[in-house]
C-alpha cells in the first residue's frame, strides 16, 4: 500500500477481503494494527533524543509500556501478527528493552492468554526490510521439506517472521538459545573460537532431557542444513554473534 504505482489496485484487493472475512477476523485484524500502531511510537524513543541516558530511555519504554497496557489490553486478547493462533493478555513490561544492535529493535515480553504456556517472546524491528528474511525463511522451509521428502532428516528450527508495513515488522525469538559468541566467552575466553571445548563443555552443562549423542546429533545435521541453506542462497554475515544454539531438544 505504500507504493504509490499499485496502491490503488492493492486497496480494491484489501476492500474486498475485509468485507468477505466476517466481523470475528476483521476484529482480530483491527487489534493486531493497533498493537503494530502503538509500538511503533514506542520504538521511536531510542531515536528522539542521541544524548539521552539510558536510564531516561529505560524510564520511558516503561511508561510508554504500561500505557498500552492499560489501554490495549483491558478485557481484550491480541493475536500476535505471525501467528492469529498465539493470543496474548498483556506485556510484562519489566522484561522488555531495546536491544543493541543499530536499529535498536525492541525486545518485548507477552503474557500468554493460556495460564500453562511459556510467555511469548517477540522482537519488533524498525529501519530493517523484514521481507527478505520472510522469503529466506520460507525457501528454508522448503529445503527442509525436500530433504525430508528424501528421506534426509535434518533438524532445522525455523522461527516466524512477518512484514507488518514498510521497513518494520516481527520476529519471533527463539528462547532456551545462545549465541556461539557467548558461549565462546563465556566457557572459554579471547582464543576459544579455534577451540570446540567451549560448545562442548556448555551442552555438557545444558543437556538435561536427552542424551548427549542425540544432541549432537541433533547439533551436527542441523549446522549441515544451514551450512548447505546460507551457501546456496548466498547468505552473508554468519559470524559468531549471529549463530544460536538451542538449550533444548526441538
Amino acid at each position: 500500500m505504500y507504493n504509490t504505482n499499485i496502491r490503488q489496485r492493492f486497496g480494491l484487493y484489501l476492500e474486498i477481503f475485509l468485507s468477505k472475512i466476517g466481523d470475528d477476523l476483521r476484529k482480530i485484524f483491527e487489534d493486531e494494527v493497533l498493537l503494530i500502531k502503538n509500538l511503533l511510537e514506542v520504538s521511536d524513543i531510542a531515536f528522539i533524543n542521541k544524548n539521552i541516558t539510558k536510564e531516561k530511555i529505560k524510564s520511558t519504554l516503561e511508561n510508554k509500556l504500561d500505557k498500552i497496557q492499560d489501554n490495549l489490553f483491558i478485557d481484550r486478547e491480541i493475536s500476535i501478527p505471525y501467528n492469529y493462533k498465539i493470543k496474548v493478555k498483556g506485556i510484562i513490561v519489566e522484561k522488555c528493552k531495546f536491544m543493541k544492535s543499530k536499529k535498536k529493535p525492541l525486545w518485548l515480553v507477552f503474557e500468554n492468554t493460556c495460564d500453562l504456556a511459556d510467555d511469548v517472546y517477540v522482537m519488533f524491528k524498525k529501519g530493517d526490510d523484514l521481507r527478505q528474511d520472510v522469503i529466506t525463511l520460507q525457501l528454508f522451509k522448503i529445503m527442509n521439506k525436500l530433504w525430508f521428502e528424501e528421506d534426509i532428516k535434518l533438524k532445522m528450527s525455523n522461527y516466524e517472521v512477518i512484514s507488518t508495513g514498510y521497513y518494520q515488522g516481527l520476529l519471533q525469538i527463539v528462547t532456551h538459545s545462545e549465541t556461539l559468541a557467548t558461549i565462546q566467552k563465556e566457557y572459554g575466553g579471547i582464543l576459544s573460537a579455534f577451540s570446540n571445548k567451549p560448545l562442548k563443555n556448555w551442552m555438557c552443562k545444558i543437556i538435561t532431557n536427552i542424551t548427549e549423542k542425540e544432541y549432537v546429533n541433533n547439533f551436527v545435521l542441523s549446522t549441515v542444513a544451514y551450512c548447505i541453506a546460507t551457501f546456496v542462497l548466498g547468505i552473508g554475515d554468519r559470524h559468531n554473534d549471529n549463530i544460536m544454539v538451542k538449550k533444548v531438544q526441538s
